[in-house]
């Protein structure tokens, strides 16, 4: 079993993200970037980043940098666009795993905590 909390922002890339997928036993947001991209360099990304940890205390916050993924993972994901966000619940008793996906509709800003939240 996981301990929530213990680290507010993890980061993964390439392997360790597939990796991510076969020890799914607790809910994570997954948060999807283009470490290359001028704004994903931020202090106020870094900052919204913290807010969302911070408010969602029983999620793990998992940065991933898009830059090093294969086109696999972005399928498996189900990226569409960056930055993009993925909170998976884990299955419990009768109840299959559930993703969610932060749709981004109407000009919402990914970078902001409010448009985020």
């Amino acid at each position: 079993q996981r301990c929530i909390g213990t680290s507010p922002v993890e980061e993964r890339t390439g392997e360790s993200l597939e990796a991510l997928l076969a020890e799914v036993d607790f809910p994570f947001l997954a948060a999807f970037f283009s470490a290359s991209l001028p704004l994903a360099q931020t202090k106020g990304l870094a900052e919204t980043e913290q807010r969302i940890a911070a408010a969602f205390p029983s999620l793990v916050y998992i940065r991933v940098d898009a830059d090093q993924l294969g086109i696999r993972a972005f399928l498996q994901w189900d990226i569409a666009f960056l930055p993009t966000y993925v909170v998976y619940l884990p299955p419990s008793e009768g109840q299959q795993r559930k993703w969610i996906r932060w749709k981004g509709e109407g000009g919402l800003n990914p970078y902001s905590y409010e448009a985020v939240a």
